[in-house]
């Protein structure tokens, strides 16, 4: 079955999501929110931290961008199933961690975009090694 997101359409949905990221973080400098107004800035930035998986999936595509097809499909399936789940747990995660052990947006998004570039680069590198064995 054919993919229907290209290696051209993943890089712009990357780019697009890592600029949402970027104007989001800089929301102070652009003037959305008025200095020393922290809560507008947290704002801001609880909503960043939602766009941050695609800071590693702009790496990522660009990596891929001129490797084998074959590649970018499987690293495609798995980023399509993993990024969806991220948004929606940093989304539930709390804005800040009180506990015992402090859970809150910024290190559910750390942790789990951390674990993303790590699978996905483990899971090129196995991709690449099997098709350089095959032929």
């Amino acid at each position: 079955m054919k993919n229907w997101l290209t290696k051209k359409g993943a890089l712009l949905i990357a780019l697009g999501g890592s600029g949402l990221f970027f104007f989001f973080v800089f929301s102070q400098e652009l003037g959305l929110c008025a200095e020393k107004m922290l809560s507008c800035t947290k704002k801001f930035d609880s909503v960043a931290e939602i766009f941050q998986v695609f800071i590693p999936s702009l790496f990522l595509t660009l990596l891929l961008y001129k490797l084998r097809d074959e590649i970018f499909n499987a690293w495609l399936m798995f980023a399509k199933w993993w990024i969806p789940p991220t948004i929606i747990l940093v989304l539930l995660a709390p804005s800040t961690g009180h506990s015992l052990v402090p859970i809150d947006k910024g290190r559910v998004s750390l942790f789990m975009n951390a674990l993303f570039l790590l699978i996905s680069l483990l899971l090129i590198a196995i991709k690449s090694w099997q098709l350089r064995k095959k032929g």
